[in-house]
């Protein structure tokens, strides 16, 4: 199958990306980026960003396909771990875009990731993990709801060999789901 032909013998796929806010930044620009690259190949693939960016801070922008900001961070959110005006948007944005693979970049995006693979099941989801899990989630109650949520991700998709083998070592998850593949973000 040449990159031409797409996914699946030529089928064409629906990404949907999570990242945690439209703010400029790692994450978001390699999602950005990623949904771009799948367009022109004729994917449909969409960003949605899930909180509003600092106020001052660079904005990614919306650009073509993309959605969100979904709300503001909620006083329920410290409780329940997820915010009302977040989850209402984000039923909306898989009810339209359709898709067949939601991409979570990063801790936030899992949470939301993790709720759409619930609502939305024919959906696969992948977590990318951006970073060092263990500094991340540094307190036995963020493991525990951490693990939960990685109970409704397909595969885990680490930036290095090192974040790889952490991930695997502080979740217990099967190495054969958890795969490295260098992050790269165009200049």
């Amino acid at each position: 199958m040449t990159h031409e032909e797409g996914f699946a013998g030529g089928r064409r796929m629906r990404v949907l990306h999570l990242v945690s806010s439209d703010q400029r930044r790692g994450a978001e620009v390699f999602a950005s980026q990623l949904a771009g690259r799948l367009r022109s190949r004729g994917h449909g693939a969409a960003v949605c960003a899930l909180y509003r960016a600092p106020d001052g801070a660079e904005g990614l922008g919306s650009g073509e396909g993309g959605y969100g900001p979904l709300g503001g961070r909620s006083v329920l959110e410290p409780l329940v771990r997820f915010s009302p005006a977040v989850v209402w948007g984000l039923r909306g944005v898989v009810r339209e875009h359709r898709p067949d693979v939601i991409v979570a970049h990063g801790s936030s995006a899992l949470r939301y990731g993790a709720l759409c693979r619930l609502v939305w099941r024919r959906a696969r989801t992948v977590y990318i993990n951006i970073g060092t899990a263990s500094f991340w989630a540094n307190t036995a109650g963020r493991v525990r709801f951490n693990r939960l949520l990685l109970r409704g991700i397909d595969a885990v998709v680490s930036v290095s060999e090192h974040t790889r083998r952490d991930f695997m070592e502080l979740y217990s998850y099967p190495g054969d789901r958890v795969a490295f593949i260098p992050n790269a973000v165009e200049s």
